[in-house]
């Protein structure tokens, strides 16, 4: 998704289809645990590539798909609290609050909202040792961890017209965090 090309390609093949775009969902992302005295430059641009410029890039480029009334929809990481070892993932996290910000005031006259799903710890299978599991719920107000379903819900609501009146806003779906 951080390829302009690919982005071009896509964004073309979807007006062909539909002609126009009712909602863009930016949901591509990595993550790294390198620490930073050993974070790599491309590691820190695969993560910020992964995530940040691409939904630069898709938003950008969906804009003459998008009239008025869509809406989009950035995932991001839900962390706000500074874990070590995950710079890359934060200044994603907080260039992401801050194109939606943008581009809430940016697009909202054109009757485009745009905002920020940032999801706490989903459960997405991937294997988890008992003792991490443990700790993740026990970060948890709700004891447990997310299920996607949990964030693909705010997604929904955020991409239909009951959300008409929001945008910029950051919402939380972290059971608690």
């Amino acid at each position: 998704m951080s390829d302009p090309a690919q982005v071009d390609s896509l964004l073309a093949e979807c007006g062909r289809r539909y002609g126009a775009l009712d909602v863009v969902v930016n949901n591509a992302g990595v993550i790294s645990h390198e620490p930073f005295e050993r974070l790599a430059v491309a590691e820190w641009h695969r993560v910020l590539d992964t995530s940040l410029t691409a939904a630069y890039l898709v938003v950008q480029k969906a804009l003459p798909w998008l009239r008025s009334g869509a809406s989009v929809v950035n995932v991001g990481p839900g962390s706000h609290r500074g874990n070590s070892a995950c710079g890359p993932l934060h200044r994603r996290e907080a260039g992401l609050i801050g194109l939606t910000r943008s581009r809430r005031k940016e697009l909202g006259p054109r009757g485009i909202r745009v905002n920020l799903v940032a999801p706490g710890v989903i459960d997405t299978g991937a294997e988890l040792s008992a003792e991490a599991r443990a700790r993740y719920e026990g970060m948890t107000a709700l004891r447990r961890l997310g299920d996607p379903a949990d964030v693909a819900a705010v997604v929904c609501f955020l991409a239909s017209d009951l959300a008409g009146y929001l945008t910029g806003a950051t919402i939380q779906v972290d059971g608690g965090v």
